[in-house]
């Protein structure tokens, strides 16, 4: 019941066409094009789609939409994978992979994707994280381009079921609404068992922000009398996330999905 609300509500957010059969899906992600996570999901679109993978050639964790160091080049490898169609790498950001995909989309099928998928990451990317997690950075430089997009995260604790994980993915993406109003959302998956009818809930950010938690200041140096030292940071919460966020459906056990926007003024003023 709750994956039957979950998919009426998307409908009456972005439309009711279908997307057609065999379209095209470029994936990337901010892991590595090596992980072992996009290539479920690869594997598992690979029945229903033309799959183009291509990632960044290293981790590329928190890095949001950058483009780096706005270096004029970078370099780019095929590699061989059965579960797509043309797999790339890039020594670059999930961003410049996003558009790099973009463009060999074009190159070769001389159309742009019908849809960007951003994963599957390993771990979460709720709360506030969204801003400045490399995976939902990929889904967004895709909407600039006004393609649908999806940003999937896995929670790495013990039971996530990966497979399964994919089996939703490609039943989620066989179920969506058309392009004729583009979506973008983060998907958020708990550790759990999960197939193609795992539940899900339309959801708001949690309110858990980025803190720098430890400064572990060293003494005065000898030269300069200035202190120095280390600085941690990352995401700590306490309390109850409330009703209606992507913490408290994971924490229920449901599937997240998050719509985001893409533009960050405010269209009022």
């Amino acid at each position: 019941m709750i994956r039957t609300l979950a998919f009426a509500t998307l409908t009456l957010l972005a439309g009711t066409t279908s997307i057609a059969a065999q379209p095209l899906i470029l994936i990337t992600n901010d892991d590595g094009y090596q992980s072992p996570d996009l290539r479920a999901l690869a594997s598992a679109l690979n029945a229903q789609a033309d799959v183009i993978i291509v990632a960044p050639q290293s981790n590329q964790s928190g890095t949001s939409t950058s483009l780096g160091n706005l270096r004029a080049e970078a370099e780019w490898s095929e590699f061989e994978f059965d579960g797509a169609d043309i797999s790339y790498w890039i020594n670059a950001t999930p961003s410049v992979s996003t558009h790099f995909g973009i463009d060999l989309a074009e190159r070769h099928y001389g159309r742009q994707p019908d849809l960007v998928i951003s994963g599957i990451n390993a771990g979460m990317n709720d709360g506030q994280s969204h801003h400045y997690s490399g995976t939902v950075g990929a889904a967004r430089t895709a909407s600039l381009y006004g393609i649908s997009a999806l940003a999937v995260s896995l929670d790495r604790a013990d039971g996530r079921d990966l497979d399964g994980a994919a089996e939703w993915v490609a039943a989620f993406v066989a179920q969506m609404p058309g392009d004729a109003n583009p979506v973008y959302y983060n998907i958020n998956m708990p550790a759990t068992d999960l197939d193609a009818d795992s539940p899900a809930l339309i959801t708001r950010p949690a309110d858990v922000r980025l803190e720098i938690f430890d400064r572990n200041a060293q003494p005065l140096t000898v030269e300069t009398g200035l202190r120095s030292g280390t600085a941690r940071w990352g995401y700590r919460f306490e309390g109850d996330p409330g009703d209606g966020t992507d913490m408290a459906a994971i924490a229920q056990g449901a599937i997240s999905i998050t719509p985001l926007v893409v533009e960050h003024f405010d269209r009022a003023q």
